[in-house]
């Protein structure tokens, strides 16, 4: 299992965690409640990237006016040792998405310690980049 240091999660954790931090995020905006994700969820590589696949698909599929009212509600966390209620765009703007750069970071890291050959616009989306 590929990790940073002994007491970080390993690489599949951590797109697991970025995941759920945006689709599980419309999903708890939708139930008002979000917890983390289970540690027992264990993929393989191609696992991983089917997960990535349907996660696109789904954010994809959200309507902008789905989203918009979305986005008028609250949404309480439960965590291990605490919860934290939120509005919708707390949630998303001061939990979800620095949570999800977070793992998504993390698991950069430790594909490049490990050796892949990917650099900065990897990670930003070279895409949209004209090279």
């Amino acid at each position: 299992m590929y990790r940073m240091y002994e007491d970080m999660e390993p690489f599949h954790f951590q797109i697991v965690c970025m995941m759920h931090q945006c689709v599980g995020a419309i999903d708890g905006l939708r139930k008002g409640a979000f917890s983390p994700p289970s540690r027992d969820i264990v993929y393989d590589f191609d696992g991983l990237q089917g997960l990535v696949r349907e996660g696109i698909k789904k954010i994809n599929s959200l309507s902008i006016n789905e989203f918009l009212s979305l986005t008028k509600g609250g949404v309480k966390f439960e965590g291990k040792s605490f919860s934290e209620n939120f509005s919708a765009a707390d949630f998303l703007l001061t939990f979800a998405l620095p949570n999800f750069y977070f793992h998504a970071a993390t698991a950069y890291d430790i594909l490049r310690i490990n050796g892949v050959p990917i650099g900065k616009l990897d990670f930003l989306g070279k895409m949209r980049f004209k090279q």
